[in-house]
């Protein structure tokens, strides 16, 4: 019996069911002889059409309306209480979804006649990306019925990863943004950039007719021609050592990887020339880039300061460079948070050790490492409870590896250091006093640190942080002005304060962001800013994903490797980042595949080239 109220749509799954009962009886009493097992088998495969208006495009029987009975309004909603009575939680949108789709979809014999809705493959997606053995398993057990892992990769390969700048990839970006409901604020933002090590190697792929060789440098145009003056007309193609990848961060957590080149150890030319052009086509696709994050290599330092010209220079600027997508917006630029902090932790290491001509000086007193590792511990010897639970040796005598781990080198410097220094100081009963110093630049490292780590938003220029972060920088300002005003000889002074690129990187992070901060914040009223978003762990989780989460444990992958990673990063982790205070879209922040947003096949229709042109592609190449 067929269920429908007044004028409104029948009921599908009753309609389901009355079609395929209806159905039977036909067939049976045509057939006699015919038993019913082997009927059920073919019932599902009769004519069918989609329901129009209908989201989740389902499937239902093409069948006259002759069938249909009528409800009223009362009975209608006398069967709606018994149902949310019998089942109260299926009337979550999400949980009514699986139900219809394992019902629909576990009468399908043949896996091709399934159809999925858009949720599910999104979801499906997220959990195949990150671990398709996991899936698998859960597709292999019985309980529920899924879609296969080669639908999933069609959806996965929806865009062909290549070196350089993909209008898809900004089209996607747009539409995902639009998706997730990104305010307009949220398009404004900035665009991390870093280099991580791959393998040198060429790898065969094949696109359609075409043969591929990836493995070789391709940055761009610019590139290539800078290449053949340096090499005096000569071509010459390396392969590539090394992969640039640049990622925006919206101020609202919206991040998106928009491309990379393959390099070898990038220059600042080729940084500017890639920079530049990715500000302009995210300007294009209503993107604002207000600054850019980077690491103090030799290289993004020289990128800097190709932006100034005598004699100014990038200080007296406030790392400040006019927008050239945006003549009106300034854009700054940010040394690395986390690259800050171990560069000054790497500094008081070498202060005061054997063989390390590095002296710290603040004030006329020392600031040795010493000190940090004899409050260490004093702190164990002298005390039941331990000052600072998370202090292990490793804090105080990292290997190469423990050098590069971020909170090793914030909790020898942060308030609970602070806090440790001062309580050991207070302990030797007025004999501390060389100890000043030490517990000087402590409070301006632990204000530095709380800060940066801070996710509650600025949203107001009068926001005491902002001053703190002033003061911090004004501290490293007058210990480099003290020095370089006193009679001691040049080289003393080197040895008694941070080497002048730590220096200058703690001065562009601050002074870039408090410059950041100001901007966003008197251009719009409204908006937020995150000091904790405002680094490039963004970056390096990328990173991560690239040589853990979905190439196995391969820390060294290929240039083909990397590119077919991407959008398994994009469809399986959250589009939104943790550290902000957006909301996700119906708990599911991963991305959408493209094939949502547009009207391309799933697959695109091919001929086999025949073996004999493959070879002679690959010759000719």
């Amino acid at each position: 019996m067929l269920l429908q109220i007044g004028y409104s749509p029948p009921c599908e799954y009753c309609y389901g069911l009355s079609y395929r009962e209806n159905k039977r009886q036909r067939v049976s009493q045509k057939n006699h002889d015919i038993p019913l097992q082997e009927l059920n088998q073919n019932i599902d495969h009769g004519k069918v059409t989609k329901i129009p208006n209908q989201e989740d495009q389902q499937l239902i029987p093409d069948e006259d309306d002759d069938q249909i009975v009528k409800l009223s309004p009362a009975t209608h909603q006398d069967l709606c209480d018994i149902l949310a009575e019998v089942s109260p939680t299926l009337a979550a949108t999400n949980f009514k979804l699986l139900l219809i789709q394992q019902v629909r979809n576990s009468n399908c014999s043949v896996t091709t006649q399934r159809r999925w809705d858009k949720r599910v493959i999104s979801l499906c997606l997220s959990l195949w990306n990150r671990s398709p053995k996991s899936y698998s398993t859960l597709q292999n057990s019985g309980y529920l019925v899924l879609p296969s892992g080669k639908l999933l990769t069609k959806y996965k390969n929806c865009i062909k990863q290549n070196c350089g700048f993909n209008q898809y990839m900004f089209k996607w970006m747009n539409y995902e943004c639009d998706n997730k409901n990104v305010s307009r604020q949220g398009r404004h933002g900035g665009l991390s950039f870093d280099e991580v090590a791959i393998q040198e190697d060429l790898v065969y792929t094949r696109r359609d007719d075409e043969i591929l060789l990836k493995g070789f440098i391709d940055i761009n145009e610019e590139s290539k021609y800078g290449s053949l003056l340096k090499n005096k007309g000569i071509p010459k193609t390396d392969l590539a050592s090394h992969v640039f990848q640049m990622v925006f961060l919206g101020n609202t957590g919206f991040r998106w990887p928009i491309a990379y080149f393959a390099t070898r150890e990038i220059s600042a030319p080729e940084i500017y020339s890639v920079f530049w052009d990715a500000v302009f086509q995210l300007h294009e696709w209503g993107f604002t880039v207000d600054y850019a994050s980077m690491d103090g290599a030799v290289s993004n330092r020289s990128f800097i300061k190709l932006h100034f010209t005598e004699p100014v220079t990038p200080r007296q600027a406030n790392f400040m460079v006019t927008n050239r997508a945006d003549m009106r917006r300034k854009l700054a630029m940010i040394m690395d948070f986390s690259h800050c902090v171990k560069k000054i932790r790497n500094g008081l290491l070498k202060s005061g050790s054997h063989g390390l001509p590095k002296e710290l000086m603040i004030d006329g007193k020392q600031v040795l490492w010493s000190y940090f590792r004899d409050a260490y511990t004093w702190s164990l010897d002298c005390n039941t409870i331990a000052f600072n639970r998370k202090l292990t040796p490793s804090h105080f005598d990292p290997d190469t590896a423990e050098k590069m781990r971020n909170h090793l080198s914030e909790e020898v410097l942060d308030s609970d250091m602070l806090h440790l220094m001062e309580t050991y100081q207070a302990s030797m009963d007025g004999k501390g006093g060389h100890l000043d110093s030490t517990v000087k630049l402590l409070k301006n490292t632990s204000t530095f640190i709380k800060i940066f780590r801070d996710k509650r938003p600025i949203n107001k220029l009068c926001d005491k942080r902002l001053t703190e972060l002033d003061d911090v920088a004004k501290f490293f300002l007058a210990w480099e002005r003290q020095l370089e005003e006193s009679s001691l000889p040049t080289k003393d002074k080197k040895i008694h304060m941070l080497s002048y690129e730590c220096r200058d990187d703690i001065i562009s992070c601050i002074n870039g962001f408090l410059g950041f901060a100001k901007q966003t914040l008197t251009i719009e009223a409204t908006a937020e800013v995150t000091p904790a978003m405002i680094n490039s762990d963004v970056i390096e989780n990328v990173f991560c994903q690239v040589r853990s989460t979905h190439n196995g444990s391969n820390t060294n992958p290929t240039v083909a490797a990397y590119g077919s990673t991407i959008n398994s990063i994009i469809l399986g982790q959250s589009t939104i980042s943790m550290k902000s205070n957006a909301k996700s879209v119906g708990n599911i922040c991963a991305a959408n595949p493209l094939q949502f947003y547009t009207k391309q096949p799933l697959t695109k229709q091919t001929k086999n080239m025949p073996k004999q042109k493959v070879l002679s592609n690959v010759i000719d190449y």
